[in-house]
């Protein structure tokens, strides 16, 4: 399911950003941890990048949601300061 939550983001978002970053995690918990690094997320504070972020996942089911606990979105100047 993780893979397929990552592919989901470089699909819709690789056209406008080439240099797109997603990575991923599963916890012991079977929970996951998603990091996104794009430009697209230039400028936009944190509710516009979660409002920009969250519609790509919007016809997913509640359940599947739920198992993304975390997700750190960054631009790449910030991922460079990480």
């Amino acid at each position: 399911m993780l893979e397929e939550l990552i592919a989901r983001v470089e699909e819709r978002w690789k056209a406008e950003d080439p240099d797109l970053i997603v990575k991923g995690t599963v916890r012991p918990d079977g929970l996951f941890d998603l990091q996104v690094t794009s430009r697209l997320f230039e400028g936009k504070d944190g509710l516009e990048r979660e409002a920009f972020f969250w519609q790509t996942f919007r016809d997913l089911s509640r359940d599947t949601l739920v198992r993304m606990t975390y997700c750190l979105m960054q631009t790449p100047q910030e991922a460079e300061g990480n």
